[in-house]
């Protein structure tokens, strides 16, 4: 587009001064309409002829070929100045296309680049998961479980590694009692009770993998102790009222013993009353009381 409104100034340049100036000429009409129409009375005088002889003769007048090539001239010189333009306008047009290019290479890498920061990210997030799975899968996990203690009227807890590596057994919490009636567990809200102190065990308790350690024992004798009352443990026998006991331990990986870090084992147990069981713990507690970590 450019090009052709150049290209258009060229051709008009060129027809302007090669036709001349038309101001000249409408001058020329204008004195010569003026001659005839306003006859004049002219005095000739001989010195005068002589003295218009002698000026014609000592300069002559330019001829008619002068003025096409002194015209010509003009013509080339405005050609040569709008090529030199045009030529001007293309070398600017060849660098703006050039810096968009640049522009748009540069937009380019730079979405590349965050592309791959994005993807850089991703992958260390996934690595990162994936070191977590891998030290969670060799990690020691304590749970804990109840049987019935052989040859006596009691139940107990043990707590059981069942990971891959050794645990120390560091805090514990107090053992907590709670009544409630049956139809306040139908209400109840899953929620992270209060455990109460976390205390240091007296000596820390080493557990291998697949092996287990008491850390409970509860007796019929314990249970009226904690009612409190003959009429309270009456309803615990009759089922008017439930009661609940719950804690939690603290441990360490033996494989990173030199962290400050805690796993927690938080548990929750029924005490049941029906005189054919033989093991009164049921590991079915209040829903929020048993958490790992």
């Amino acid at each position: 587009m450019m090009l052709k409104r150049c290209a258009i100034v060229v051709v008009l340049s060129l027809g302007i001064i090669a036709t001349g100036n038309p101001q000249n000429s409408r001058d020329g009409h204008k004195d010569a309409a003026q001659n005839k129409s306003s006859p004049t009375v002219t005095i000739v005088d001989n010195s005068t002829r002589q003295q218009e002889a002698n000026s014609t003769t000592q300069k002559p007048p330019e001829t008619h070929a002068q003025i096409e090539w002194s015209n010509w001239a003009l013509v080339l010189i405005g050609a040569l100045g709008v090529l030199a333009a045009v030529a001007t306008l293309k070398k600017i047009e060849h660098q703006t296309k050039a810096t968009e290019i640049a522009a748009v290479a540069t937009q380019a890498s730079a979405k590349a680049a965050e592309d791959a920061a994005v993807a850089a990210k991703d992958n260390a997030k996934a690595a990162l998961l994936n070191a977590q799975v891998l030290r969670n899968a060799e990690r020691p996990w304590i749970l804990i479980f109840s049987e019935k203690m052989p040859d006596c009227e009691a139940s107990a807890l043990f707590a059981k590694n069942c990971g891959r590596t050794p645990a120390r057994l560091v805090l514990s919490s107090k053992n907590n009692w709670l009544l409630i009636k049956p139809s306040e567990r139908l209400d109840f809200e899953p929620q992270r009770p209060n455990y109460g102190s976390i205390s240091p065990l007296y000596e820390p308790i080493i557990i291998l993998p697949n092996e287990s350690t008491y850390i409970l024992n509860i007796t019929e004798f314990d249970v009226i102790r904690e009612c409190e009352s003959a009429e309270r443990f009456e309803a615990v026998k009759a089922g008017t009222l439930d009661l609940y006991i719950f804690g939690k331990l603290a441990y360490q990986d033996l494989l990173h013993a030199d962290s400050e870090s805690f796993h927690e084992t938080a548990w929750c147990c029924h005490y049941l009353t029906l005189p054919d069981v033989g093991n009164k713990l049921s590991m079915f507690g209040l829903p929020g009381y048993t958490y790992h970590t």
